[in-house]
């Protein structure tokens, strides 16, 4: 069977429900246990879900419950597998975190991840549970959690209200968006209280607490209704989802929404208000709808009337919608059934009756089409010829007629040229093509006149007897109304067509902006970027001037300087875009609100956010001011830009978390390395010095200078790790700056060589030097202290006696200095993770030290331009090579004679 216009899948919904089955291909099941608040027993719901899988022969493994010491949930966990937890240190205490880690390794059907806005202790991969669980649904792994309505991010503001209490921990709305299952744990006030008094929540004084505090009757209840709220509006949007994609065209009554049809008649604004009153008493949404056909035709009076409208019913909470369609009955009611409508508010006709004889109004196609919806017809204020006047051009042009008359002689024409050659009926063939050329360009009357004209014409000038208005037969009446019928049909499919066309071109104009606009963005950062982007697409799609103004720290919007076009100063516009960014609301010309400005204003703003930036645009029209397709427009570039900052906001605030992550790993590591590294010199220094005073007058010369020689070796290795501490953070602060020199490659190894002396303990320094080498560009200090590093790490890390190797040499316009041990080399890999800071290689760990000499040089290498590497060596050890420019000029080295 066939399946109808009524019961036909709609397409979009099915590419929608396409795109979310391949998005969630490979992706795990999110069900998530949503309460009021805390105590009332989702983690206990989830253990009991976790029991029934298990029961029905699935495994689900615990990632991380808490059970906070209640004995029931507690028993709940038997028979479950229980993840051991990782454990880390933060600031001398011990945490246990899920191990996200071991949970991708285990990788078990369901997890159970308890808290989902849980914040991880410092050092973890994520910042929030959430972004592990998300890690865990990308894996393929179904997963189980809890979560409390004021841990919702859009509900933040709204908790902090009503419990005076600022919930720091918040999950994005779009994380609980994207969960497949949304479980509600209710629980009424009264036995929620009562579990607390129990002890069954907090225990002690922290109960006590609680009942003063967050846990009071009017508090519960309020979280209580925002919960059953957030559940109400996910259930609906699942409805409709449904809906949609299995093609279900019937109104599901799950919830009332109104929609009430919004024109330039004066009558509009008492249906606007009817529809307000109706959907308060009945508790549902409204929606103000207007269509926009290309046929229709409104003056200046009349499109500022529709605009008036518009903002009457923003005004009292309707959602504005505004929609284009070659049909006004057919697209409101296509766009109702889509929005699950129960009620349509329409005006009552004020055409006149043979008018809808002859073509039916569209509130009586809504009332014989609407299926299941009750269409209200409410009858309108005003004069009915004042409202059908509204609706005509103001200057009804002449030219569409005059062209009708023009086609209908020009067929006559070609007919009487052909009436010798041919029959009649090929003669009605030239009368159609003229008519249907007339429905290209003209209007629908001029097409009416045109057929009208060319059925008479015909009669008149071919149908005997010919030159009266007489037929010779009675079957050219037939004749006559078969072709009337015929250029009527045609000509309304021309028209229909043509209009098809420019809705067509609109829609794809419109495309093609926002397209453009967003494929722009996508490669932009930075809030300047983006708003200076936005304006040109603005500019070039209302081919007018756009501005922008942006809030300084105080919240105060200043003008922003990267416009396209100069904006000449005012305090007015600059007081309107204050009160936009303030209100989050449009105004100026065209808005009703601060008219008198010239400008129209708009926020840039995502969601339910506070605006981030304000968009003013001058119309491009300033008579009638920005029309509400334009509007619409406006608002969807503005929403694309308000996305894109918002993208690079969230980006910039995922850098700074990780930079501040680092900065407390690298801080965790100094203080680890230091305590551990310092902490063993002092312990030899104190116990050398206890020595010496306890037995100064019996201990022998010798060992009292082998005490002081101690301690002398330990104060200078602590000396040399708070020396690359102050150099490491003298680096990465003020920077370097350099004193490039042209140097002799000697005399800087010399120089290196004489400082490591006395560290060398007798090793054998074997030193390779061309007798004609470059020059190397550098800063005399920081380079010699570049080799001092490296043979103190050569020293460090290989065997006592062991010879070192320096080795200079030219390649290309390059100088290249390389420092080789016989140690036991590199790991493999550390190559590339050698140069770290806080870096220490396995074989030298019982070298001491706190990893930054190696960073230092690179450091050092880096600000010269240069480069440092690091690789293992064919005869065992390591070679470190140092890369630096030559400097004009050579060193003439004299060679020494062998003996």
């Amino acid at each position: 069977m066939i399946p109808t216009s009524e019961n036909r899948p709609n397409p979009d919904a099915l590419l929608a429900r396409l795109a979310g089955e391949s998005r969630s291909a490979g992706r795990g099941r999110m069900k998530v246990f949503f309460g009021a608040n805390a105590g009332v027993g989702k983690t206990y719901a989830m253990l009991e879900a976790a029991q029934a899988l298990l029961r029905a022969g699935r495994v689900p493994v615990v990632g991380v419950v808490e059970t906070h010491g209640r004995k029931d949930t507690q028993g709940l966990l038997d028979g479950l597998e229980v993840l051991p937890r990782r454990t880390t240190d933060h600031r001398g205490i011990t945490l246990g975190e899920f191990d996200l880690d071991g949970a991708l390794t285990r990788s078990p059907q369901v997890i159970l991840v308890d808290e989902l806005a849980h914040t991880n202790a410092p050092g973890s991969r994520h910042e929030k549970r959430w972004q592990d669980v998300a890690e865990l649904l990308n894996a393929g792994i179904d997963v189980y959690t809890t979560v409390n309505v004021q841990h919702l991010e859009s509900l933040n503001d709204i908790v902090t209200e009503i419990t005076g209490v600022k919930v720091r921990e918040t999950v994005p709305d779009q994380v609980l968006e994207q969960a497949d299952e949304i479980v509600l744990v209710d629980l009424p006030p009264q036995e929620m209280l009562q579990r607390l008094r129990e002890g069954k929540v907090y225990t002690g004084t922290q109960a006590a607490r609680a009942a003063d505090g967050f846990f009071k009757t009017g508090n519960l209840l309020a979280l209580r209704e925002l919960a059953l709220r957030f559940v109400a509006k996910r259930v609906n949007v699942d409805v409709q989802v449904y809906r949609n994609a299995q093609g279900d065209r019937k109104t599901w009554a799950t919830q009332e929404r109104l929609i009430v049809a919004v024109g330039p008649s004066p009558s509009s604004a008492k249906l606007v208000r009817a529809t307000k009153r109706l959907a308060a008493s009945l508790g549902g949404e409204w929606i103000a709808l207007s269509v926009t056909t290309p046929q229709s035709q409104m003056n200046r009076a009349a499109r500022e009337r529709l605009a008036e409208n518009q903002r009457l019913a923003q005004s009292l909470g309707a959602e504005i919608v505004s929609l284009s369609g070659s049909d006004v009955a057919e697209t409101i009611l296509t766009y109702a059934r889509d929005r699950n409508v129960t009620k349509i508010i329409a005006g009552k006709p004020v055409l006149p009756r043979w008018r809808e004889l002859l073509r039916p109004s569209p509130v009586d196609r809504l009332i014989r089409e609407s299926g299941d919806m009750d269409v209200y017809v409410i009858r309108g204020e005003g004069d009915s010829a004042s409202q059908s006047r509204s609706l005509r051009p103001s200057s009804a042009s002449k030219k569409p007629y005059l062209a009708a008359l023009a086609c209908v002689a020009l067929s006559s024409a070609v007919a009487w040229v052909m009436y010798p050659f041919f029959e009649l009926p090929d003669l009605i063939m030239i009368y159609l093509v003229g008519i249907t050329t007339t429905a290209l360009f003209a209007s629908r009357g001029a097409t009416l006149l045109a057929t009208a004209l060319g059925v008479m014409a015909f009669n008149v000038l071919f149908v005997p007897p010919r030159f009266t208005v007489d037929v010779e037969s009675p079957h050219y009446l037939l004749t006559f109304a078969v072709m009337f019928v015929v250029a009527t049909v045609i000509s309304s499919l021309t028209l229909r067509l043509r209009q098809q066309v420019v809705l067509a071109r609109e829609s794809e104009r419109r495309t093609v902006i926002l397209h453009r606009l967003s494929r722009r963005l996508a490669a932009l950062r930075g809030t300047e970027s983006i708003i200076r982007a936005a304006l040109d697409e603005v500019a070039l799609a209302f081919q007018t001037q756009a501005f922008a103004f942006l809030p300084d720290p105080s919240g105060k919007v200043v003008y922003f300087s990267g416009c396209p076009a100069a904006l000449p100063p005012s305090a007015k516009e600059n007081a309107v875009a204050q009160w936009v960014y303030s209100n989050a609301l449009p105004a100026g010309a065209g808005t009703g609100t601060l008219d008198s400005s010239t400008l129209t204003h708009v926020p840039i703003r995502a969601g339910e956010d506070s605006p981030m930036a304000v968009v003013a645009v001058m119309p491009p029209n300033q008579s009638t001011g920005m029309q509400p397709d334009q509007m619409e427009l406006l608002n969807s570039l503005c929403a694309q830009a308000a996305l894109s900052l918002q993208v690079d906001r969230l980006e910039h605030m995922r850098s700074l978390a990780q930079a501040e992550a680092e900065t407390e790993r690298l801080r965790s590591s100094v203080l680890s390395t230091v305590s551990h590294d310092v902490r063993t010199p002092i312990a030899s220094i104190q116990g050398c010095a206890e020595s010496l005073l306890e037995s100064e007058q019996v201990i022998a010369p010798e060992t009292r200078r082998e005490l002081l020689r101690t301690i002398a070796d330990e104060s200078h290795r602590i000396s040399g790790m708070i020396s690359n501490l102050l150099d490491m953070t003298r680096l990465e602060g003020d920077g370097l700056h350099l004193n490039l020199v042209p140097l002799p490659v000697d005399e800087v190894i010399g120089a290196a060589l004489a400082a490591v002396e006395p560290r060398l303990s007798g090793r054998a320094v074997q030193v390779q030097i061309p007798s004609t080498i470059a020059f190397v560009s550098a800063d005399e200090i920081l380079i010699q202290h570049v080799l001092l590093n490296l043979l103190e790490n050569a020293i460090k890390y290989s065997p006592d006696r062991s010879p070192i190797e320096v080795i200079a040499r030219e390649e290309g316009d390059s100088v290249i200095l390389e420092v080789a041990d016989h140690g036991p080399g590199l790991e493999p890999g550390e190559e590339l993770v050698i140069f770290e800071k806080f870096h220490r290689g396995k074989a030298g760990q019982k070298a001491g030290g706190v990893g930054l000499g190696l960073a230092i040089c690179k450091a050092i290498v880096d600000a010269h331009g240069g480069q440092i590497t690091a690789r293992n060596n064919d005869h065992g050890g390591a070679t470190f090579a140092v890369s630096l420019r030559a400097a004009d000029g050579l060193v003439d080295l004299p060679r020494e004679e062998e003996p």
